[in-house]
């Protein structure tokens, strides 16, 4: 069976980005709601922009992933797209950025210093994931039977 069919591209698009944008989309509709305290003020635009914004992370998050590039170089790539995507979705799509650019300014410093704070530990446990499989990958060497 060729290891890129149809069947093949549809799954991954919904098992690593669909399922989980939308499980994502969920939880910061909820929380959004929960900080605006009015489950009406969600409007259709800010609903929009937290779905893209749940996409753009999970396609971020896919680049973790990616086993032929450096870890050190996957968390950066990661931490760019992460930056860009809350500055650019988040913060200039809602024209928050137009009407109080230096808050706008303070939430991304907010959010770069969350993110140091919480994104090494899961890419931490990725790294030692995968050097523990790559250990596994080597040849058995006698050392004591010749």
């Amino acid at each position: 069976m060729n290891k890129f069919s149809v069947n093949n591209v549809i799954s991954f698009i919904y098992h690593k980005v669909l399922l989980p944008s939308s499980f994502l989309y969920a939880i910061l509709s909820m929380a959004t709601m929960m900080m605006i305290d009015e489950f009406d003020s969600l409007k259709l635009k800010k609903a929009g922009l937290i779905l893209l914004f749940s996409l753009a992370v999970v396609l971020s998050n896919l680049i973790l992933q990616i086993k032929s590039i450096n870890i050190v170089m996957r968390a950066t790539i990661h931490f760019v797209c992460m930056t860009a995507s809350f500055a650019g979705i988040m913060l200039y799509g809602s024209g928050n950025f137009k009407t109080n650019p230096s808050g706008s300014m303070m939430l991304l410093i907010v959010f770069i210093v969350m993110y140091f704070i919480v994104a090494p530990a899961p890419i931490y446990f990725l790294y030692k994931k995968q050097t523990k499989a790559e250990k596994g990958k080597e040849e058995y060497k006698k050392i004591y039977m010749q």
